[in-house]
């Protein structure tokens, strides 16, 4: 698996200051392919989510760290956000004291599949750490490779949400409710 050298040397400190880990939930890909997967089943301690304000949205706010330098790990907050309106991506919003820093949006399959190996090029990758406790750390570098952030949160928690985002929308589900017709008018009228 692709992780530098330098980062799992420092693994046992990032998991230092995201704190302890809790046990970790079933896996969550073992759930993908059933018809109506029980939510219950694949995050049993699974919370739930107020939705209120956001139509469709499910979010989530994380403690997480960015890469700052060489020994330097800065504590920000992430918010987590699924928009049933956009049922392919996830937003993530980046908050450090001075405010939001950054605001990505990927592709909700692509940190699915993160949870469990090396995924992505280009701007978004994104990995689960292999030192220290099994998966207690899911990497994200993004950005292009001369000028990218490297964040560090516990992969439990996105687990959870992402969790929470398949039962509002399950895998397969996603552009049921997509008007095709109507997709194709408006392309040919923006043309």
């Amino acid at each position: 698996m692709f992780i530098l050298p330098a980062f799992r040397r420092r693994l046992a400190r990032v998991v230092a200051l995201l704190g302890p880990s809790a046990p970790q939930p079933p896996a969550l890909r073992a759930d993908i392919g059933h018809q109506d997967p029980d939510p219950a089943s694949v995050c049993p301690r699974r919370r739930p989510v107020d939705v209120s304000g956001h139509p469709g949205a499910l979010p989530a706010r994380l403690p997480a760290l960015v890469h700052g330098g060489e020994q330097t790990w800065i504590p920000v907050v992430m918010d987590l956000r699924y928009d049933r309106d956009d049922p392919l991506a996830v937003d993530f919003t980046f908050h450090g004291p001075t405010g939001a820093l950054a605001r990505w949006r990927f592709s909700r399959d692509l940190l699915l599949a993160g949870l469990d190996e090396l995924v992505g090029q280009g701007e978004v990758m994104i990995w689960p750490s292999d030192e220290g406790p099994a998966d207690s750390v899911l990497f994200l570098r993004l950005g292009l490779q001369e000028r990218h952030a490297l964040l560090a949160v516990r992969r439990e928690p996105v687990h959870e949400w992402l969790a929470s985002t398949l039962a509002a929308v399950p895998l397969g589900d996603e552009l049921a409710g997509t008007d095709w017709d109507e997709e194709q008018r408006r392309l040919l009228r923006t043309a």
